[in-house]
């Protein structure tokens, strides 16, 4: 297989044209320091000393994680596990950010039942690009199916079978499931194929290469069954390095911003860090693993790379490309960079750079009938309702990310919103009118346009063919021109694969397949993924790379004899557990007569209440702390302790939109309760 090949069928740009101009120039961090030859030791006497000795280390470990997300937890459990005796992990995000696009997925982990059937599936899904090798693809078939036996082991319990890859079910059922009608395609690759049987099969790629249906021989699986928002795999792998704090430091609000390379043998050495403000340089001995996610939170990048403009992630915020730009310095090679889950067509939170991420996944903002989209002209661009592969459509014969345009609105009826998303945003995203002409001139586009789109749609509603995009008569309504409403929708990135190439053994590698000593990498950044991306693969990536790449994390690198520079005074003792600290200092609150304090987990952290509790009454519910996300959950705080009082009873209606945040108020209530009685 050419290399040069496989550069130009993903991008269409060659690596060695992009990389021309960076080489292998930049070395570090610790490259840009002085060098000289022979200078005075510790002991005042003249001598060399190694490049290594010749920096000033504010901490050493034995090995360096960056990014605490599912792969980064993986890589540090599996260092520790094996027998590693100091491992820290460097996070960007703050408490309660932290976990990265793990703790915001489904927790759908891609298996299959046996090896041999992981390698059919995943070839389907190559779709023919030359970096999903078969050493490649038998590598992640092994992986997602030893997944299962390796959670298991740490005593999280089992990987279930939610959904296999080809559900069978009847039109009415898919229609009820989803909310919406499909539109169908009967090739290979389509989410909906229908059966001879008259039923249908839904899943990304429910049929095999030997024309058979999946039949559960591949499934996403879940820890403990449906998830249903509890986010049990991230929350348990977060569990087990926390449990791990005499092996495992964490390090909050501290992102790593550049490798610490040797220049000659090109060594990773450690890492300079942003340590809350201060710039720190850490050894590491074993050396590290980039776990850090990928650039779609990076409008620039998206750009760059994507030709993506006015595209947000609705994932973390934190996934800003770090890895990629100390990846590039260090020399390695870069691919996937094209490479997007998405896009999603969602609205934008205001105020923050992220989309709305609504439950299930969905991949369209409104399901009803009675829904169209059109662009800044006021036109339709395609057909609205069908349900695409994590942004991947297909073009003639092959699968490719979704183009859509950079202004995007629903226009739509009350009715059509029969998935109840409209209620779960801000208001002021919301628009109405009386008259298409009235919404053009609220939402800034051409009224006449505009007028003659809905007028065109109708027609198409009634002669149940839609002659400009072929969109299926069964999911098409007429749009009561009378009740119009929209909502401005954006280009939203699930998560990106983009980053440092790596081999098998999860070694980050030069151009030239060279692996870079002590280097390694795991999950989205530099993902295995080429081309099209199925559902639970990266979680389930994060979970077999992560431990590839802690493995490596256990053995020493090999440094060379060079002795031609100058040794600083180091006193390596910085240390500590962010996590561990926050945790216990949250729990230090005074309490008065009758009072008792409630602790439950909520989707970013704890949440801590105080209840004060006479003689079977709930006098009082006042939440100390939390950290869930403020624009979902303010009425959780609000409403739900003044109807805890006025029931007596820790069992109230949840808040729509904010169910986890809801129950972990309600456990720590009754939490706080059980000590009174």
């Amino acid at each position: 297989m050419s290399n040069e090949s496989t550069r130009q069928n993903e991008s269409g740009l060659s690596r060695r044209h992009f990389l021309g101009g960076v080489g292998v120039a930049l070395a570090g961090v610790a490259g840009s320091l002085a060098l000289s030859a022979c200078s005075e030791t510790a002991e005042g006497e003249t001598g060399v000393v190694s490049y290594t000795d010749s920096i000033k280390w504010d901490a050493e470990y034995d090995a360096v994680v960056v990014g605490f997300g599912v792969a980064g937890a993986a890589a540090a459990i599996t260092a520790a596990d094996a027998g590693v005796e100091k491992v820290l992990i460097l996070e960007k995000a703050p408490y309660g950010e932290e976990g990265g696009n793990s703790k915001v997925a489904e927790q759908y982990c891609l298996s299959f039942r046996s090896e041999k059937d992981g390698v059919e599936y995943m070839t389907a899904m190559s779709e023919g690009f030359a970096s999903a090798s078969p050493e490649v693809i038998n590598f992640m078939a092994k992986g997602g199916t030893e997944n299962k036996a390796w959670v298991a082991s740490l005593g999280l319990g089992e990987i279930e079978s939610v959904l296999s890859t080809d559900r069978e079910m009847t039109w009415d059922q898919m229609v009820a499931g989803r909310g919406y009608l499909p539109t169908v395609d009967f090739a290979l690759g389509e989410y909906f194929v229908e059966r001879p049987n008259g039923t249908w099969s839904f899943g990304e790629y429910p049929v095999m290469p030997d024309g058979v249906f999946t039949e559960g021989r591949a499934y996403w699986g879940s820890l403990g069954g449906p998830d249903r928002e509890e986010k049990r795999l991230w929350k348990g792998m977060r569990q087990l390095v926390v449990d791990r704090a005499d092996k495992i430091d964490i390090w909050l609000e501290s992102p790593a911003i550049a490798l610490i390379q040797e220049p000659i043998s090109k060594t990773i050495l450690g890492v300079r860090v942003n340590r809350k403000g201060s710039e720190i340089n850490v050894r590491a001995l074993n050396g590290v693993a980039l776990t850090c996610g990928s650039l779609e939170a990076n409008k620039a990048m998206l750009e760059t790379f994507a030709q993506r403009g006015e595209t947000y992630p609705v994932g973390t915020t934190h996934n800003t490309g770090d890895g990629i730009i100390m990846g590039m310095a260090a020399g390695a090679e870069m691919w996937h960079m094209s490479s997007l889950s998405g896009p999603w067509l969602l609205p934008k939170i205001p105020n923050v750079d992220r989309c709305y991420w609504f439950n299930s996944m969905r991949h369209r903002f409104l399901a009803g009938a009675e829904c169209i989209h059109v662009d800044s002209r006021g036109k339709r661009f395609g057909a609205e309702q069908g349900w695409h592969k994590h942004g991947h459509v297909r073009v003639g014969d092959t699968m490719q990310n979704q183009q859509t345009p950079r202004e995007v609105w629903a226009i739509f009826n009350d009715q059509a919103d029969t998935l109840g998303n409209v209620p779960m945003i801000d208001p002021s995203l919301v628009f109405s009118a009386s008259s298409p002409e009235e919404l053009a001139q609220k939402i800034g586009i051409d009224a006449g346009a505009f007028a003659k789109t809905i007028s065109d749609y109708n027609t198409y509603c009634a002669s149940g063919s839609d002659v400009e995009f072929n969109r299926d008569a069964r999911t098409m309504a007429a749009l009561d021109t009378t009740t119009l409403r929209a909502v401005r929708l954006y280009s939203c990135v699930v998560n990106s694969q983009a980053g440092p190439r790596r081999n098998i053994s999860c070694e980050v590698i030069t151009p030239d397949g060279t692996p870079i000593p002590g280097l390694y990498s795991a999950g989205e950044l530099g993902s295995f993924w080429a081309g099209v991306y199925e559902c639970g693969g990266n979680i389930a990536e994060c979970l077999y790379t992560g431990r590839t790449a802690g493995q490596g994390l256990t053995t020493k690198v090999q440094l060379p004899e060079i002795v031609v520079y100058t040794k600083a005074e180091s006193n390596p003792v910085i240390s500590g557990n962010d996590v561990v600290d926050i945790e216990a200092g949250a729990m230090n609150v005074t309490l008065g007569p009758d009072e008792y304090l409630g602790v439950a987990e909520g989707l970013h952290g704890s949440v801590i209440v105080k209840v004060k509790y006479v003689n079977g009454t709930i006098e009082s519910v006042v939440v100390v702390e939390q950290y869930e996300t403020p624009e979902l959950t303010v009425k959780v705080w609000s409403d739900m302790p003044t109807a805890m009082v006025a029931a007596n009873s820790a069992e109230v209606d949840t808040i729509s939109g904010a169910t986890v945040s809801s129950h972990a108020l309600i456990a720590a209530v009754e939490d706080a309760i059980s000590q009174a009685k």
